[in-house]
């Protein structure tokens, strides 16, 4: 008797003291705001129950429901004397187990004066619950371990450290672009409003899985010697040099050393070297016509989408009236695709350009310092790299004529130097002078 005796006034003084840290905090006449941080639902509290229940118990679970309820029935402003007489609750135990919402992120309390602002968070799904290391070792400890990893498998979340393992997901970068939308001058510079293109819809038309179904058909590899690596060679190689999946498959076949190390099966060189011999025996492929992915009607975006869709060999090939390109020009183009790392797209703008400026011709030299340069201003795509070429680049050519034709004006005035012929065939050394 007197245990209970003594328990009950300790009992009623800690709820004394909670109503006096509750009234140093608030008043019951102080106002609040309820304001939501996620997507909250009244319908599906099955996480809520088996996850957030085990650690925060039935009070602090029914004044969140009962906060996200007053939220979707629009009573969103009143006295806090509202909130404790609606929920039949006393006082200490409205704020103490407001308190444990604060602590596992279901709720956010602010203060302005004598005005507060309750925010509710959303509910976390099991996979971000059991990734946060607080929560988990919260619910690991008030439920047991046998219980917790059947709630675990229950929801199918895996107890395996994927420390050790590397994310090869694709990056946005990889994925999407930023293009600028299309306006009557085609001023990329300009333009404010962008649309995003997304790089996967751009069909270059070599398919991976008949690649390896012709591997796995003409020869007795497993194709569980290939990485993922070596697959997205030969789909570079074969788009650059515009090979289909049948001559890529026999060049593979033919790269392949099973005594090399594991996952280094593939001679990539070999492969390469392979390919511009393939063009230079043969004059003609059946290769199947190039698919543009056009996002407009105008001239412009066809002509940003050719540049993306068209493999740099048939390009070029195009740009001789149906002359394959020599032994030399592959090499520039495997240049920039492999030392350089430019995408097909930004290497046709860079090979249309400089037989724009060269007058049909296709310099190693030129092509080296315009893909330096690209290289250090981040070019990534075809759109980036016409803009960079034709709008930027032109600009700065303009600029240093101007300069120059003011020199020689002076020159021609004081006669120490003799007219440059402006005519004349471009050299090696005059190739900085065009940067």
């Amino acid at each position: 008797m007197y245990l209970l005796l003594n328990f009950s006034k300790k009992n009623i003084l800690c709820n004394y003291f909670c109503f006096i840290i509750l009234k140093v905090m608030f008043t019951l006449d102080s106002r609040y705001s309820l304001k939501r941080r996620g997507v909250l639902s009244i319908n599906d509290n099955q996480f809520l129950y088996n996850l957030y229940l085990p650690i925060i118990g039935y009070k602090s679970l029914f004044i969140y429901e009962f906060l996200v309820n007053e939220y979707f029935i629009g009573e969103k402003e009143n006295k806090v004397d509202y909130l404790i007489k609606k929920t039949h609750l006393k006082v200490s135990d409205f704020l103490n187990n407001k308190k444990n919402l604060e602590s596992i992120g279901l709720l956010q309390t602010l203060e302005n004066g004598d005005h507060y602002v309750f925010i509710l968070k959303a509910i976390l799904n099991p996979n971000d619950f059991f990734n946060n290391k607080i929560l988990k070792e919260l619910f690991f400890n008030k439920v047991g371990y046998n219980n917790a990893i059947k709630i675990m498998k229950y929801y199918e979340i895996d107890s395996v450290d994927f420390s050790k393992y590397t994310d090869i997901s694709a990056s946005v970068n990889e994925s999407f672009e930023l293009v600028a939308k299309d306006n009557e001058n085609n001023d990329l510079d300009t333009e404010i409003d962008l649309i995003c293109n997304n790089k996967n819809e751009f069909n270059d038309n070599f398919d991976d899985t008949k690649l390896i179904e012709f591997i796995a058909k003409k020869s007795n590899i497993d194709i569980k010697e290939f990485t993922n690596d070596d697959i997205k060679e030969m789909h570079r190689l074969g788009t650059l040099y515009g090979l289909n999946e049948d001559i890529m498959g026999y060049i593979m076949i033919d790269g392949y050393h099973f005594d090399n190390p594991q996952f280094k099966k593939i001679d990539y060189d070999y492969c390469n070297r392979r390919c511009k011999m393939e063009i230079s025996k043969y004059k003609a492929y059946n290769q199947r016509k190039q698919k543009i992915t056009i996002n407009s009607k105008t001239e412009f975006a066809n002509k940003i989408n050719k540049y993306e869709t068209t493999s740099p060999r048939m390009f070029l090939k195009e740009k001789q009236s149906g002359v394959e390109p020599v032994f030399s020009d592959l090499n520039i183009l495997s240049y920039l695709a492999q030392n350089m790392g430019f995408s097909n797209g930004v290497i046709n703008v860079i090979v249309e350009y400089t037989l724009n400026k060269l007058d049909g011709k296709l310099l190693n030299k030129y092509v080296e310092k315009i893909a330096a340069s690209m290289k250090r201003y981040g070019i990534s795509s075809a759109l980036d790299a016409y803009n960079y070429l034709y709008k930027y680049q032109s600009k700065k050519e303009s600029l240093n004529k101007n300069v120059s034709e003011e020199k020689n004006k002076a020159e021609t005035k004081n006669n120490n130097f003799s007219n440059n012929d402006q005519n004349e065939d471009i050299s090696d050394d005059d190739i900085g002078d065009l940067l």
